[in-house]
């Protein structure tokens, strides 16, 4: 089975990016990175890393107030697509703070994946740093078929765009054996967390955001998430090799 990985990739993930893409050349024949230009709140984004070794898509953008982040997310998969060299059976959409491993992963498609078939891929979830890990398993990345890619029937739209491009999804691959990816999506400094709330895709739901962020990284890790409260963490051997000491990459 030919794969590719499509990356989604700005510039608030660049302590992750590199590590992204190298777990994913592992699993896939070819990696496109894309990044829009502009964060989702309409702040330029001037600090996106030159990458080599792969596609890079750069889109433009420019998001007004009233324009939800999401549906910015669900075109720039929509685009890369478009613009993804070579042909393959399936394709990987990853977001840069999602980093799989590679090699299992690889095993996986060898081994259990059905040619047709769409998956979405359990990973661990991590918080405050690399090392803090709940004890919940969420879904990340997703592989989707080109069978579903190139159906009349496909809904790249949708309040959560992970659960409109299949309706048949073999859900959270990995989930009652072992966890396929990592997502650092609330791991790191208060810096890149607060360039994060700014223009994500949940900064229209009422809640004041930069302040859980001030309240959070104003005191030492208590093994508690605020907005994920049921959550537990234990601290673990982190799968990539740093951690945030402060407001640095170590």
């Amino acid at each position: 089975m030919r794969t590719a990985a499509i990356i989604s990739y700005s510039s608030y993930h660049n302590a992750y990016i590199e590590r992204c893409i190298e777990e994913a050349k592992k699993a896939a024949e070819h990696v496109m990175v894309v990044s829009y230009d502009h964060f989702f709140d309409g702040v330029e984004d001037t600090e996106l890393l030159k990458l080599d070794g792969v596609q890079h898509l750069i889109l433009h953008n420019e998001p007004q107030a009233t324009d939800h982040a999401r549906s910015f997310h669900n075109e720039q998969r929509k685009q890369a697509y478009k613009e993804l060299e070579g042909e393959y059976d399936a394709v990987f959409f990853i977001d840069s703070d999602e980093i799989l491993e590679g090699d299992r992963v690889k095993q996986w498609l060898i081994n259990e994946v059905q040619q047709g078939e769409d998956y979405k891929l359990a990973h661990f979830w991590y918080y405050r740093d690399t090392c803090y890990r709940s004890n919940v398993i969420e879904e990340g990345a997703i592989l989707v078929s080109t069978e579903t890619l190139t159906s009349s029937g496909i809904n790249w739209y949708g309040e959560r765009e992970r659960e409109n491009y299949s309706t048949t999804w073999n859900y959270m691959a990995g989930y009652k054996r072992n966890v396929l990816g990592h997502h650092y999506s609330w791991a790191g400094t208060k810096d890149m967390i607060m360039r994060k709330v700014a223009s994500w895709g949940h900064n229209e739901d009422n809640t004041d955001w930069k302040s859980i962020v001030e309240e959070e990284y104003s005191h030492e890790f208590d093994y508690k998430c605020p907005f994920r409260p049921q959550y537990q963490f234990s601290k673990v051997e982190p799968f990539i090799d740093f951690t945030f000491e402060g407001d640095e990459v170590s």
